[in-house]
């Protein structure tokens, strides 16, 4: 398991008991260690292939600039490829289309929102976010939500 956000178990909710993530916590490596680039596209691409951003010719969010070329060798191809069962959940941000989505990448389940997070926001109301679930047992399903919008209704 891969965790982006701050280091837990400091960020838990002390009155709720988590003895299973508790005990991965303390058997895990730490990285922290870590530069990334300025945003999430760069640093995810190096996650998933251990090389600096800027080899990958990931370096930004738009334009193109996010998308992990084919060739590059993922975490989850090499995993899979010694017997784990991979999966990934909320955010890829590295190429929605073939050959560059999750699941041509070796990630056998997959949850993501697509693009740069929420989609595109219409300009008042609630933003749309489309979920696509896929895996190697089944066909591709959607799943639509919903998000309140705050101030001009743009973010």
């Amino acid at each position: 398991m891969i965790k982006a956000t701050a280091t837990w178990p400091a960020t838990a909710i002390p009155w709720v008991k988590t003895p299973n993530l508790d005990g991965l916590y303390r058997q895990s490596l730490r990285l922290t260690n870590y530069h990334t680039g300025t945003t999430c596209s760069p640093t995810r691409a190096s996650l998933m292939t251990g090389r600096h951003f800027n080899r990958l010719g990931v370096w930004h969010t738009v334009m193109g600039r996010s998308i992990l070329r084919a060739g590059e060798t993922t975490l989850a191809e090499v995993l899979g490829q010694n017997g784990y069962r991979t999966g990934i959940f909320g955010k890829w941000h590295l190429g929605d289309n073939y050959p560059y989505r999750p699941q041509d990448r070796g990630f056998e389940e997959v949850l993501v929102h697509g693009g740069a997070g929420w989609g595109k926001p219409p300009t008042t109301g609630t933003m749309t976010t489309l979920m696509i679930r896929t895996s190697t047992t089944g066909s591709p399903s959607s799943i639509r939500g919903t998000a309140p919008m705050s101030g001009s209704g743009r973010r």
